[in-house]
């Protein structure tokens, strides 16, 4: 390129001029490629490398020109249109190196695979010569584990239990661990078999309790609460018909003293029949002796002047209840009326002599002996002594007042 030396001025502070030649410098260390190789791939770039440092020194001279000068912007144009074949150049090199390696590295997949091919099947045959004995051995141990599985399976309670390494034992090992395994499940068979047959037995129990308590129903009301509660089906059939027998036995003396019982309650209630008859009887009998019995006194009362006032006889101020003359005998009534009647003959007797003596009873001395005689046939008794009693308390009771008519 060629420039006018009139136009080259000095750049302006803010533009510097590019001078550097290591921009196209590639470490090959730090993509792991071997300086000889680097060098032949270099080789393919260096013709464009070349020219690039060749236009470095025009790039500067563009650089000083004074950008107000128009012949700057040709000059730029011309050597950017050279940068841009030089770069072209360098993709197009890129391409081919590219696409060589490429097919190169398909080339080396190529070798290694098929080398990679053939010594695996080399590789395996050997391996298997290798581990002959030890495949060998894993088959022994694996058959050996397959067989003793076989025959734990029936008599372990979980396969699961089954130890991993049964294989691996030693046959002493082995025939203890087995013989462990049969014992064990010996006595799960003995203890499954003892649980069958008690639950056998409590249902059987169960079912012979029910059937006795239905038996025995009939002695129940009989049986104290511990008997009730009894599990009848544990009780032998000696014992069960002895138990039976003695319900039996008291059910028939219970129903006998019941028979007996009821006997005796018809007895007694015909007996209290006859009895409340024969009272109904005689009640009537001696409410008709004393119906009669107080006509008699009604009449004789009336004839010595007694006046009837509801229950009672009234004369003068003796009074004679209709329960006092059921209490008294015909006799005693005749005595009483006799021994009344000369009381009150006396009475008057002594009342005329008062009179004649002018010396007048008063008022209150009156009352008094009316009250004093009233109690003479006041009160009624029932039994022969008082009966005497009050007799006699009558007798005094007319000496009191003859006394104080006196």
């Amino acid at each position: 390129m060629t420039v006018k030396k009139a136009a080259v001025k000095k750049a302006p502070a803010k533009v510097k001029a590019v001078v550097a030649p290591d921009i196209v410098v590639v470490d090959h260390t730090e993509y792991g490629i071997e300086e000889t190789k680097a060098k032949d791939i270099r080789a393919q770039f260096q013709p464009m490398l070349d020219r690039m440092v060749e236009m470095e020194d025009e790039f500067n001279e563009v650089s000083l020109i004074d950008v107000n000068d128009p012949s700057a912007a040709i000059a730029a144009k011309e050597l950017r249109l050279r940068y841009v074949k030089v770069r072209t150049g360098i993709d197009k090199i890129h391409k081919e190196q590219k696409a060589f390696y490429l097919a190169a590295g398909r080339f080396v997949d190529g070798w290694k695979n098929t080398g990679t091919f053939a010594a695996q099947g080399i590789e395996s045959k050997l391996k298997d010569i290798e581990d002959y004995a030890v495949n060998l051995e894993y088959k022994r141990v694996e058959d050996l584990k397959t067989a003793r599985w076989e025959m734990l399976l029936p008599i372990v309670e979980d396969e699961s239990f089954i130890p991993e390494g049964i294989g691996r034992m030693t046959e002493d090992i082995w025939e203890n661990y087995l013989t462990g395994a049969k014992a064990s499940h010996e006595l799960r068979i003995k203890a499954a078999k003892a649980l069958e047959e008690k639950e056998k037995e409590e249902a059987r129990v169960k079912e012979v309790h029910e059937a006795r308590k239905n038996d025995l129903m009939g002695f129940w009301h009989l049986m104290e609460p511990p008997l009730r509660e009894r599990n009848f089906g544990e009780l032998t059939n000696e014992e069960y018909a002895s138990l039976r027998k003695a319900l039996q036995r008291n059910h028939d003396d219970h129903v006998k003293h019941l028979a007996e019982l009821e006997a005796t309650n018809e007895k007694a209630k015909k007996d209290e029949e006859v009895r409340i008859a024969k009272e109904k009887a005689e009640r009537i009998a001696q409410e008709a002796v004393i119906a009669e019995k107080l006509n008699i006194f009604h009449a004789i009362l009336v004839k010595h002047k007694y006046t009837p006032e509801g229950d009672s006889y009234k004369k003068e101020n003796v009074v004679i209840t209709r329960d006092r003359l059921i209490q008294m005998s015909e006799k005693e009534f005749n005595e009483r009326i006799l021994e009344i009647e000369e009381v009150l003959k006396a009475r008057a007797v002594e009342v005329e002599k008062v009179s004649v003596k002018e010396s007048p009873v008063t008022d209150n001395k009156k009352s008094l002996i009316d009250d004093l005689l009233a109690l003479k046939t006041k009160y009624t008794f029932t039994s022969e002594g008082d009966i005497k009693m009050y007799k006699a308390t009558g007798e005094l009771l007319d000496k009191i007042v003859k006394y104080i008519n006196y």
